[in-house]
């Protein structure tokens, strides 16, 4: 279903099923940070996504896909590749999320709000030693702040199986591949933003699986799955690259506490880029060949986040 579509032949479309969906999520179910007294906008988004980022609640996922192992306040923001190609992307009818000649092919950038609730749940997960200060970096538990990512990975990759018969919750969860690769350009670091703040930075490798359905065997919500985000992959995408390949992701995670008065919130800024091997046999390695890391690292310096 296309809405509106360009008068002249090769025109693009103006507007896609996709876009319909976005404007709709962000109209009635983006969730709205200044009920937790947060400011959080997006200076800088880089050509090739989603203008504005997505702000859903997130703390019923975690829990579902963590089998209740994790029980946070938490809103995941983020945004995805659209339809507004970048120079080296060839595939104008499918998004840059999941074409495979893009450098924005299964990225995302992002920010996790996790509060700084009464129970104590926040400081339980993310912090070393919870009654010692929430604003310590060196207080920050790393194992907490990257099983983020992979649950993140794990939902989304889940929600390109809905329908999909036979598929067992359980046994997804305990096969979903997402396996740390050692290399000597993973680090640990304090790095500052623009305004001088300082925040822990982890910059690390994973083999998983790639967010592009099979539209044979799967049927995707309109609202509820990446569908709205990203659309669906079409004949030439699956030219170049099978459902569920195997990729490599690419990135980095950023940490550092806000405090708000009598409560604060941690802020976890997430991007990554993805390697792969098409079935041409033509390896593709944006993160190490294109500028979308800098231009993540842009848009990480051009965030607002603090307290209203």
């Amino acid at each position: 279903m296309i809405v509106l579509i360009g008068i002249a032949a090769g025109t693009r479309f103006l507007f896609h099923l996709t876009d319909v969906a976005s404007l709709l999520i962000r109209s009635f179910a983006n969730y709205d940070l200044r009920k937790k007294g947060i400011l959080l906008e997006y200076g800088y988004v880089a050509p090739g996504l989603h203008k504005r980022p997505f702000i859903l609640p997130f703390t019923g996922s975690l829990q579902r896909f963590s089998l209740d192992t994790i029980d946070l306040d938490v809103i995941n923001t983020y945004t995805v590749g659209n339809y507004d190609k970048d120079p080296q992307s060839r595939l104008s009818s499918v998004s840059n999320f999941l074409d495979p000649t893009s450098k924005f092919k299964d990225s995302w950038f992002g920010v996790y709000i996790i509060i700084d609730d009464p129970l104590g749940r926040g400081k339980r997960f993310i912090l070393n030693n919870p009654v010692g200060s929430p604003g310590d970096l060196s207080n920050l538990k790393q194992k907490s702040l990257l099983k983020l990512p992979r649950i993140d990975q794990m939902i989304v990759v889940h929600s390109t199986h809905q329908n999909q018969k036979g598929l067992d919750f359980i046994k997804y969860i305990a096969d979903f591949p997402f396996k740390k690769i050692e290399n000597p350009k993973e680090r640990v670091e304090i790095i500052k933003d623009k305004s001088g703040s300082m925040w822990l930075e982890l910059t690390s490798r994973y083999s998983t699986v790639s967010a592009l359905t099979d539209t044979s065997k799967a049927d995707m919500h309109e609202l509820y799955s990446i569908k709205a985000y990203v659309g669906l992959p079409n004949k030439e995408v699956y030219e170049l690259t099978d459902p569920w390949h195997k990729i490599i992701i690419k990135g980095s995670l950023l940490a550092r506490y806000f405090p708000c008065g009598a409560r604060g919130f941690w802020a976890v800024v997430y991007f990554n880029g993805s390697s792969f091997i098409d079935k041409k046999g033509v390896p593709h390695d944006p993160w190490e060949t294109s500028d979308i890391k800098s231009q993540f690292e842009k848009m990480f310096q051009s965030l607002r986040i603090g307290c209203i």
